[in-house]
């Protein structure tokens, strides 16, 4: 795992936390990463490192800058 993305994740993590639980973020392999991530169409190969359930628009939008920040690839 890159170091930019490690960072990222940790930047992601604060803003879960800061938010009073109502974002969370599920590590990889996780029953929460798994429900998080299945894909609807059968040949998508993309693998996340993490899944995010932003609970408020603003949280979206500090989660969508810390990607932006770090060039995480999004998509």
């Amino acid at each position: 795992m890159s170091s930019s993305l490690t960072r990222a994740i940790n930047d992601i993590k604060a803003i879960c936390e800061k938010s009073e639980r109502r974002s969370r973020i599920f590590a990889y392999g996780s029953s929460g990463y798994k429900d998080s991530v299945r894909h609807f169409l059968e040949s998508s190969s993309e693998v996340a490192q993490v899944a995010v359930c932003p609970g408020t628009a603003e949280d979206v939008s500090q989660i969508m800058k810390v990607l932006a920040r770090r060039r995480v690839p999004f998509g």
